[in-house]
């Protein structure tokens, strides 16, 4: 589950590229209601929205029962998943291993396209751009 602020910026549908805050001050707070309702992944906290209304000034701009209602089902769903994980994670503590996972993600999106690991990083290559600019 993605948590949605007010400044996040959606990287779907027809609002693609808007933040949260842009969606409701074009006024189409329905549009988020529509999310909350029909994306599982989608949660945002009724105070980000209350937020927004107050920072933009529109009483309009609110919640529905609806996705309210979504919105807590949601959040109960996601804190028993944290509890059976923790429940599931026995303590124990393991070793890293000797392997370099900035060079092994870079071999695995590069697959030599982009030369040699040791050549990228001497250039100021930074792996989280590389993966920004392919779309990881």
């Amino acid at each position: 589950m993605k948590f949605y602020q007010a400044h996040t910026e959606l990287t779907f549908g027809m609002h693609k590229g808007d933040t949260l805050e842009e969606v409701c001050s074009k006024g189409n707070i329905d549009y988020i209601n529509w999310c909350i309702i029909n994306l599982d992944h989608f949660y945002v906290e009724e105070d980000v929205i209350n937020d927004i209304a107050t920072s933009l000034n529109n009483d309009d701009i609110r919640l529905n029962e609806k996705a309210k209602e979504i919105l807590a089902n949601k959040l109960n769903d996601w804190e028993n998943e944290q509890d059976e994980y923790e429940q599931e994670y026995d303590g124990t503590y393991y070793e890293r291993d000797d392997r370099d996972h900035a060079r092994d993600t870079f071999d695995a999106l590069t697959d030599g396209q982009y030369g040699d690991y040791d050549d990228f990083k001497e250039n100021g290559g930074d792996i989280d751009n590389l993966m920004d600019g392919l779309g990881f």
